[in-house]
């Protein structure tokens, strides 16, 4: 299976509109089509980022979408210990 890092911001991006490639990408996720992996850095950045009073008034989702959201993250995600070296692919 592929195991793959988000950046924080595509996350983040994925709750302002929905069928966006970022979207499309924390859809694949949550189908279980690669693994997800992340950091408690990476997490903390999301719970920062999707709580700013902007990116709220522009997100279709309610509050407690996004908190189910972010609690699927915390349990459904890979976490990572140290810190990540990673081979980065465009």
């Amino acid at each position: 299976m592929i195991r793959a890092v988000i950046d924080a911001n595509v996350f983040v991006s994925a709750t302002l509109v929905e069928g966006t490639p970022p979207a499309q990408i924390i859809d694949a996720w949550q189908d279980g089509k690669f693994e997800l992996i992340t950091s408690a850095i990476i997490i903390k950045e999301i719970k920062r980022v999707i709580y700013y009073p902007k990116v709220r008034r522009r997100s279709p989702y309610s509050e407690k979408e996004i908190e189910e959201l972010l609690a699927l993250l915390e349990r459904k995600s890979t976490r990572t210990l140290e810190e990540l070296k990673l081979e980065i692919v465009r």
